[in-house]
């Protein structure tokens, strides 16, 4: 038995026996109808362990209410500890691998040379060559990211070069995945309002990696600058950008994308459902 559970205990006694007490002595003198010095000592007696009977009781459920919190406190913690494991564990699957790199580039058909094709869906083979033929053969993608903002705001005013990951890949006028023409809701849709390049990359690699960004899972809410410098092509607009990584994941955005230079943008990566709408 704990220190207040005995005091607890002792109280009860005390009063019990102080109130027997106040039974077998005379509580008042039945002449004068005063308290007795037994009626005293009994009074002051029921009293008192009373009081130390209240106080033993305050004090237990002050001890239970801590220990409660202690236990809450301890079962928080725990659970944390075990969603930090799993998610670790989530990360360790899905480390941040070359992905390979999708985009739309968009041209306004009020561009004098875009108006031709945009008026003609259906480019003839003849006309696509032609157009094929004024992209570079082949062109690159650097795409720099950075764990904060302040980061990625150096980066963009160029007082830091330094970024936590850094992709490189190419794309290829010559593949299957490189698309181009009219950007039209329909078939029947005669003007276009746009051109569009669809192009994905042949090749990527990551070509610098600080240790910041280890995951795939830690791309949502990282901001991203990307540079597509499409040489004489200034017209072209960066319009969506999706990485499809080897184990199925999606990240990327269509919407919100800025763009800061001649051929470079920034954006922040969406949660991993509204990523899997845009790509």
């Amino acid at each position: 038995m704990d220190l207040v559970s005995a005091w607890k205990a002792t109280s009860i006694v005390f009063t019990g026996a102080f109130g027997i007490l106040g039974l077998l002595r005379d509580f008042r003198d039945r002449t004068t109808n005063k308290v007795t010095v037994w009626g005293r000592i009994s009074l002051a007696g029921i009293l008192v362990s009373t009081a130390l009977g209240v106080a033993a009781q305050l004090k237990e459920t002050s001890d239970q209410e801590h220990t409660r919190l202690q236990t809450a406190n301890q079962a928080l913690a725990l659970a944390k500890n075990t969603d930090k494991a799993v998610k670790d564990i989530q990360r360790s699957l899905s480390p941040l691998t070359p992905p390979r790199i999708s985009i739309d580039l968009v041209v306004p058909c009020t561009v004098p040379w875009a108006t031709a094709p945009c008026n003609n869906p259906a480019l003839p083979t003849k006309d696509r060559e032609i157009l094929l033929k004024a992209f570079p053969f082949e062109f690159p993608v650097y795409l720099d990211l950075f764990k904060d903002q302040a980061s990625a705001d150096r980066y963009e005013s160029k007082l830091s070069f330094d970024s936590d990951v850094r992709v490189e890949g190419n794309f290829d006028s010559s593949s299957s995945d490189f698309v181009f023409g009219p950007r039209l809701k329909d078939v029947w849709t005669i003007p276009a309002k746009e051109l569009k390049l669809s192009a994905s990359t042949t090749k990527s690699e990551i070509t610098s990696n600080s240790g910041m960004i280890e995951s795939i899972l830690d791309l949502p809410g990282i901001t991203a600058i990307v540079v597509v410098p499409l040489l004489g092509r200034e017209d072209f607009v960066l319009s969506r950008i999706c990485l499809l990584f080897p184990n199925g994941r999606r990240a990327g955005t269509a919407a919100n994308i800025k763009r800061i230079e001649r051929y470079s943008y920034r954006y922040v990566f969406p949660d991993f459902e509204k990523a899997g709408r845009d790509c």
